[in-house]
């Protein structure tokens, strides 16, 4: 969550590669519901797997905390319908999401610590500029100190 100046609290939601490190969807609301909780995944889906249909995300697993939003049953049935596979994290080991959390702490210090937003919608554009800087120009040590983009090609060449 953050504060914008016109219109208060915002929740932010992510979805993050687990194995490259590298934001497929980002969103921006005033409210923290299993809905607005699918928006980065249907992102990351869209993009990835070229749109959303019955089992098209098949093998996918989706890692995510265990807060009501992840928990709901709405958010369960798209995961089954996409495909997926849901991946809680364990209820005594939240470091499990270590990388989403890692993001979004990353997303804090460098994004919404710094400049105030006067409405969700300046901060969900900020957002999204901010996702594709992150994917295209920073360096990550777990991606050999590429940009998780390219280190998502080469992965992708690799397999």
């Amino acid at each position: 969550m953050t504060l914008t100046t016109g219109e208060g609290k915002a929740n932010v939601f992510v979805a993050v590669d687990h194995a490259t490190n590298e934001c497929v969807g980002i969103h921006a609301s005033r409210w923290a519901t299993h809905r607005e909780s699918l928006v980065p995944m249907r992102q990351g889906v869209r993009e990835y797997f070229g749109g959303l249909g019955l089992g098209c995300a098949a093998g996918l697993a989706v890692r995510h905390s265990r807060s009501s939003a992840y928990l709901a049953r709405d958010f369960q049935a798209e995961l089954r319908c996409l495909g997926t596979e849901s991946s809680p994290s364990s209820l005594h080991q939240p470091e499990r999401d270590g990388i989403a959390e890692r993001f979004i702490r990353t997303v804090k210090e460098n994004w919404l610590w710094v400049r105030p937003f006067a409405i969700i919608e300046e901060l969900m554009q900020a957002l999204l500029a901010f996702r594709r800087a992150h994917s295209s120009q920073w360096l990550l040590a777990r991606g050999g100190y590429r940009p998780a983009a390219q280190h998502r090609r080469l992965c992708q060449q690799a397999a």
